[in-house]
């Protein structure tokens, strides 16, 4: 290949701007007349959550009940 360190650089400048959400799992390398570059998500701190507590604030009773039944029919 004649000019690889053009494709080396703009890989690496993708690396760059992706930095705060990505890390690099493989790192550049060519592939026949391709250049390669794995990059994965970075894991992000997952709140916990507490089963008995609700998270908006209201009772875990009033989310579970079903809506009430206003149909109109005969009896």
């Amino acid at each position: 290949m004649a000019h690889q360190e053009f494709g080396i650089r703009l890989l690496e400048r993708i690396r760059g701007d992706l930095e705060p959400h990505s890390v690099v799992e493989q790192f550049p390398r060519l592939e026949g007349r391709q250049m390669v570059m794995l990059l994965a998500p970075k894991k992000a701190a997952v709140p916990k959550h507490h089963p008995n507590k609700p998270e908006d604030g209201k009772a875990a009773s009033q989310k579970a009940s079903p809506p009430e039944s206003t149909a109109v029919g005969s009896k």
